[in-house]
């Protein structure tokens, strides 16, 4: 069914409606803060809000993220750490889970890489992180494996905005260096 899945064997985790209510008001909570600098006159992106999905709600990419720290706290037993940045978040580090690391999810259509804004990098270091492919169609997500920071700090590469259609500056590293094995 996914040509993609012979290049590594991912983690298949299934969510299930609750999983998704839950992922959908963690989304909203977490997107709550920027709504409130909108309201103070603060127009268009800020530094933490960007949404690029057109038609889509202004927080579906908080809830795409949620899906997939969702599916790693089901995983690993870890909790998510709820709290956002602008309620005074306790790890400063930029971690989703206590133990250091945060999730990037992506929902496209093919198994992604881990992509990282350049200001996000440079603003938060967490110890590593969890790559997480969310298909809501078929209510699952798969964890693509995990890389601690030093390792995607030696084998990321700088995509300019506009460049293989991103959006904002990034650093691109390939899914072959995250380690399934890692995760257990």
């Amino acid at each position: 069914m996914y040509s993609d899945m012979d290049y590594i064997t991912p983690v298949r985790i299934p969510l299930t409606e609750d999983d998704l209510h839950y992922s959908v008001w963690l989304g909203k909570f977490r997107w709550k803060p920027f709504r409130y600098a909108k309201k103070r006159g603060i127009e268009g992106d800020t530094k933490n809000s960007r949404n690029f999905f057109e038609n889509k709600a202004p927080w579906y990419r908080s809830f795409i993220g949620a899906c997939g720290e969702k599916a790693y706290s089901k995983f690993s037993n870890w909790p998510i750490i709820e709290t956002t940045w602008n309620d005074g978040r306790s790890f400063e580090d930029g971690s989703d889970f206590p133990n250091g690391f945060n999730v990037k999810a992506s929902e496209i259509n093919n198994m992604p890489n881990l992509l990282i804004p350049v200001d996000q990098w440079d603003r938060h270091k967490p110890k590593g992180y969890i790559l997480a492919w969310v298909r809501l169609r078929e209510r699952e997500c798969f964890l693509l494996g995990q890389a601690l920071r030093t390792l995607v700090d030696e084998k990321k590469i700088y995509l300019k905005k506009g460049e293989r259609k991103m959006k904002v500056d990034t650093y691109w590293t390939d899914r072959e260096y995250l380690s399934i094995a890692d995760l257990f």
